[in-house]
């Protein structure tokens, strides 16, 4: 029996979206304990590992996983490196999470990595960045033009200028741990899953694997 499902999460900004916007998600589909657990900074495999063995280990009826970002990745994560002779973002990021799962080897463990990174979630409408202060038109129809030229935003490409992190930098007084969750929040979960389809597939797995144990 499933009673609760536990996110690894890359930073504080993920845990408040998991904890407002994925718990209302879930509760919705009967699962009520939904906690997210931050990294502190240190996104290194064996943290992340220790992390998730250490919840599995203690308590038998939860179901674990994770949110981190594909941008900026460690390289000591299973299949890293054997990753880069795949085409396609895409298809590197599902072989890291194969090797990530190979790894630590646990029915109750779906891990999972954002393409490419949490940020790309706040470009599935301009609701959310028209509400935020330092927001003017100019830089909503910015921001707009990168939102009609990426139908799906977790293509939005990891360049080094181009993340999706940076583009943000064009909003003055941006900060992620203010305004991130916040922009989920206003345009609505519905539209991420909509325009996301590897964070849809995340949370049909869930939701698959959570039924498969028993509620």
């Amino acid at each position: 029996m499933i009673r609760a499902i536990y996110f690894i999460a890359e930073g504080a900004t993920e845990v408040e979206f998991i904890e407002n916007c994925l718990r209302r998600y879930f509760a919705d589909r009967g699962i009520y304990d939904i906690r997210g657990f931050d990294m502190g900074g240190s996104n290194s495999y064996d943290r992340y590992k220790y992390d998730v063995i250490t919840f599995l280990n203690k308590e038998h009826d939860i179901i674990v996983t994770s949110l981190i970002d594909y941008y900026r990745l460690p390289n000591n994560f299973p299949g890293y490196s054997e990753s880069h002779r795949l085409n396609g973002n895409e298809q590197k990021v599902a072989f890291i999470e194969e090797q990530i799962s190979e790894n630590i080897n646990n029915s109750r463990f779906v891990p999972y990595i954002q393409l490419h990174e949490f940020e790309a979630l706040l470009f599935t409408d301009i609701k959310g960045f028209s509400d935020i202060p330092g927001c003017d038109k100019k830089i909503v129809a910015e921001l707009k033009s990168i939102i009609d030229q990426y139908p799906n935003p977790e293509l939005i490409n990891d360049g080094a200028n181009t993340a999706p992190s940076k583009r943000l930098k064009i909003i003055e007084g941006y900060k992620k741990p203010l305004y991130g969750a916040y922009i989920a929040l206003d345009n609505g979960l519905e539209s991420i899953i909509n325009k996301c389809p590897r964070f849809k597939a995340w949370l049909d797995k869930l939701e698959a694997k959570v039924a498969s144990q028993g509620y």
